[in-house]
Order: structure tokens, then sequence, then C-alpha cells
């Protein structure tokens, strides 16, 4: 294949690279179609200075384009400008020396590519490789800085793919240099080399792109799950106000029944009867957390009506840092296995603690009636349903959101007492990773 043809489709591989480099760490000053138009004209020149084989020109101009582009098309200042276009030309230095270097190791002929078209073709598409998966590897670092994107260790497994088209690379180099390829099987390696450089890029601008997809629908659930929580938590706090002014309402001929009876008896039950209307509004409010809140309260109308006595102590932490999905994730997915084992047992109640501990760390408490152990393996538990490749998803979703808060998750079962305790505790120093 002509070696224009090569540079050309390198040189457009550049001009691809550097969009999604440059656009994936920074916000654009321009359109898109604007900034690829200013990159596909830098990359002509460089392409052109290029032919001319003027090295020390070829690197200084490089540098100075890389620098205006970076500046003039990302927000960013002019110093983090410099800095990575003198990033682009030291690593692609540094890449395109490596590779001349093994191809000396190996074959003995530093200056091979100017003889020896496939030795050409194999620095100039190796070196390329082994650059951008360097430029990913520090655009991945540069990334960790913004404390707002999330850790993403899936990318670096893909990395694999890059380096293992430098051994495909430096084996067909090997081939070559034992038998020499013939016109055909020459070009058809040739195509496959430079197919292999492009595919590598289309799976690392592709998978940016899910990630981005994915973040984004994410934020999207968040917000309609925000809108919703917001809505139902209002509903929750009008309709307690609604029945705490019927209730007050009734005071007066709940105090004048009072006044009217003799009986200690009878004025006791009658006392302990209007306690439980009471209770009715002891979880809305009770923590300051509108979704810890939500959740309390729609666990205290479960438990009224399965007949569970539900406690609820919040008074000192109400571990408003867990967002609030995994919030519910967590206080839903233990308080519904709680809710479960409690009916089924006598005199069934649930206790519900959450604390804090020399502001070290905050605990969570879950204890509850169960008349029969839990079913648990190496400290795990399992779920007691028949099919259980189609539950036990909520242990999990606990496990997992436990750690992403840094937590310790720990459980025993009291058999004398019949009583199933969790306990939680969350380093409060500790940020979601």
């Amino acid at each position: 294949m002509n070696k224009i043809v090569i540079d050309l489709l390198l040189y457009f591989s550049e001009t691809v690279f550097f969009l999604y480099y440059a656009s994936s760490l920074y916000a654009g000053k321009r359109a898109f179609a604007v900034r690829a138009v200013v990159a596909l004209l830098i990359h002509a020149v460089l392409f052109a200075v290029y032919q001319r084989q003027i090295v020390l020109l070829n690197a200084l101009l490089f540098g100075v384009l890389y620098a205006a582009a970076f500046y003039f098309l990302y927000d960013i200042s002019l110093k983090t400008a410099a800095f990575q276009s003198t990033l682009f030309v030291l690593v692609m230095f540094a890449s395109e020396l490596a590779v001349m270097g093994v191809g000396t190791l190996f074959f003995r002929d530093f200056n091979a590519m100017d003889n020896d078209a496939f030795a050409y073709i194999y620095v100039v598409v190796t070196s390329k490789l082994l650059f951008y998966s360097l430029m990913l590897a520090v655009m991945k670092l540069c990334a960790l800085k913004d404390k707002g994107r999330p850790r993403d260790r899936q990318f670096w497994l893909l990395l694999i793919m890059p380096f293992s088209g430098i051994v495909m690379m430096l084996l067909f180099r090997y081939m070559a240099y034992t038998a020499p390829f013939t016109g055909a099987t020459n070009l058809l390696v040739t195509v496959a080399s430079v197919t292999m450089l492009f595919a590598n890029m289309a799976v690392f601008v592709i998978y940016e792109r899910a990630v981005k997809n994915a973040k984004e629908l994410y934020e999207l659930r968040a917000a309609r799950y925000k809108q919703t929580m917001d809505r139902q938590y209002y509903e929750m706090i009008a309709q307690a106000n609604l029945d705490m002014r019927v209730f007050s309402h009734d005071v007066k001929h709940h105090l004048s029944i009072l006044r009217d009876m003799d009986d200690a008896d009878g004025i006791h039950a009658y006392i302990d009867a209007m306690h439980l209307d009471i209770r009715h509004f002891d979880a809305v409010g009770v923590s300051k957390n509108k979704m810890l809140d939500l959740v309390l309260s729609k666990y205290l109308r479960l438990c009224e009506a399965e007949g569970v006595r539900f406690s609820v102590d919040v008074k000192t932490a109400n571990l408003r840092y867990i967002d609030d999905a995994d919030l519910t994730t967590l206080a839903g997915n233990l308080l519904d296995n709680a809710l479960e084992a409690a009916r089924e047992a006598p005199d069934p109640f649930i206790d519900f603690v959450v604390f804090s501990k020399n502001a070290l760390f905050d605990g969570l408490i879950i204890r509850n009636r169960s008349k029969t152990p839990p079913i648990a393996s190496d400290g795990r538990l399992h779920t007691r349903k028949s099919r259980k490749e189609l539950h036990g998803l909520g242990l999990l979703s606990v496990q997992r959101a436990v750690k992403k808060y840094g937590g310790i998750f720990d459980w025993d079962y009291d058999a004398a007492a019949a009583v199933f305790r969790v306990s939680i505790a969350f380093p409060k120093s500790e940020k979601p990773s």
C-alpha cells in the first residue's frame, strides 16, 4: 500500500484521537463541528510537513499547533494547554523510539523503516498503538482528579486490546523478517494492521460514549426518583397534617369523656387507645431526612396493618450523606426481611436504631423477632424462598450499598430470645466509591 496513503490514515487517526482525548477531559469552547474541522486542518499541515522529512520542524510545529488547539478549542488555561501539547510530543517521541529500539533488538536494524515497506508499517502502527494506550492511561489518571466522575475500573481492562495488537504487530514483523511477504500478503497484512489500529480506537470511543450515556441515564432516573420522593413526602406530610387536625378536633371530646370517667382502669384503657392513634404520627419528620422519614413511615403503616410493634430511634444520626436511592435499597430491603420474619413469630416486633459514635462512625441496628434462625454459610445470609435464582437479590443490594460507603455489615441470631439483629457501621469520613 502506498506510503502516502498509510500516512494519511495515520494522521486521520491522530485527528480522531485528539478530539476524543480533549473532549473527554475538557469542555469545548466551540461547537464540535468547528473543533473537528480545526483538528483536521492542523493534522493536514502536520502531514504536509512530515512528507518533507524535517523531523525537528515537525516536532516543534506539532507542539505549537496542539497547544493552540487545546487553548482555543477547549475551556482550559494556556498553561494546561502547553502541558498537554508537550505531553503529546514527549509520549509520541518516546513511543516511536521504544518501538524502533525493540525492532533493533530483534531485527538488528534501527533504520529498517527506511528500507523495508513492512518495517515502516510495523513501526508507525505499533508506535501509534503504544502512544494511544499511554495517552489513554494519562487521560484516565487526569480524570481521577475530577471528584464528580465515578471511578472506571473496567476501562483499564480494555488496555489489553492495544497491547495485544502490539504483540500481533511484532509477530507480523517477525514473519516478514524471516520470510518476506509477497505483494498480496503484504497488502493484506498492511490492511489488517491499519484496520486493527482503527478498531482499537473505535472500541474506546464506543465504550466512553456508553459510559457517558449510562451516567446521563442514571442522573435522569435519579432526578425523576427525587421528584417522586419529594411528591410522596409532601403528600405524606399533608395527610399527616390532615389527620392531626382531625385528631386535634376530637381531643376536646376525648377530654370531656375522660373528665366524666371515674374508673381508673377505664381511664388507662381509654388513654392507651388514644396512644395508638398518636403513634400514627411518630415517624413523620422524626429524622429530618426526607427519604429516611418516608421509608420509616411506610413500614410504620405496614407494621400496624400486620400487628407488628415497630419502634424507631434516630435521634443522634440520620444517614443524610447516603444517597436517597442507596438509602432506600438499604433500609427498604432490611425492613422487608425483618417484617417478613416478624409477622410469622409470636410477640412480633422490629426495632430500628440509628446512632452516632464519637464522631467516628454512624451505626444502624435493626432487631426483629424471628422464630427460625437464618440460613447462612461462610457468614453469608441466604434467602429462604424456593426459587433462589429469582430471590436473594435484596441482600446482595444491601451488601453492595454498604461496601459503596466503606461500611461494615454484620449479623447475629439469639436463638434463646428468637431475635435476629443486623448491625452496620458507616465511617463518617468515608465517601462513596
